[in-house]
């Protein structure tokens, strides 16, 4: 749609130009209507230049930022066969990190991660006092505000 609205932009501009060269023309003669014919030809040459020195410079930062990544690749790829190599294992945590250790260290690991699991899983149940109304721990067998049996 946007390419459809800067078309019919275009041409109005063109039917413009158009009318007022034939003006110039009229009133002025051939000359006027050379030299405005010759500065607007090279407006257009300059923006053509700049636009196609824009587009080399926008596909040059892109290649620069494509051989950036595929070289951080390389040496990430280069450091983990060495990491292998010393028999060390990969291992990445639940925030993403990355570690290397032995495998007794990412078993441990492992383990310590599905403790913390466990824990985080783990639900305290409260109950509400019969008598003051308070929540607390199921297993107290008091309330531990006006210690009313349970």
């Amino acid at each position: 749609m946007a390419e459809s609205e800067a078309a019919e932009a275009i041409c109005c501009l063109l039917i413009l130009l158009i009318i007022g060269a034939y003006l110039l023309w009229y009133y002025f003669g051939a000359g006027l209507l050379i030299l405005l014919g010759t500065s607007i030809s090279a407006v257009l040459l300059l923006i053509f230049y700049i636009s196609l020195k824009s587009e080399k410079r926008k596909e040059e930062v892109e290649r620069k930022i494509f051989l950036k990544r595929l070289e951080e690749r390389i040496k990430e790829k280069k450091f983990e066969e060495e990491q292998r190599k010393k028999g060390l294992v990969k291992y990445v945590d639940e925030e993403g990190n990355v570690k290397w250790g032995t495998p007794d260290e990412v078993m441990q690991w492992k383990q310590n991660k599905i403790v913390k699991e466990i824990i985080i899983q783990k639900e305290v149940v409260k109950v509400r006092c019969p008598y003051c109304g308070s929540l607390y721990n199921e297993t107290l067998d008091r309330c531990p505000y006006c210690g009313a049996k349970r």
